[in-house]
Parts: C-alpha cells; structure tokens; sequence
C-alpha cells in the first residue's frame, strides 16, 4: 500500500507500507481495516501523550 501525507510546511512524504493477512480481502476492505488500526493507535498515543 502506497500512503503520502503532508508535513510541517507543506512538505509532503509518500511511503510503501507491506501488510500481511492470513484473511483474504479486497482492497476496499483492506483499507478499512488498517484505518482501523491506525485509529486505534493514533488514539492510545493522544491519550499517552496527555
């Protein structure tokens, strides 16, 4: 999966991301469950991070 975000300044950074999955999905899926993950984690770092 290819992800690009933009940083401080307009800069912007793309990355590839692998993900290994034993459960066969399509992509559409597969981007709902890792913005899950994410949400998921991005939210305990907040809760960290207070």
């Amino acid at each position: 999966m290819q992800a690009e975000r933009s940083g401080p300044w307009g800069r912007r950074q793309r990355s590839v991301r692998y993900y290994i999955s034993s459960r066969p999905v399509d992509a559409a899926a597969l981007l709902t469950l890792v913005r899950g993950h994410w949400g998921v984690e991005n939210g305990l770092h907040r809760t960290l991070d207070v």
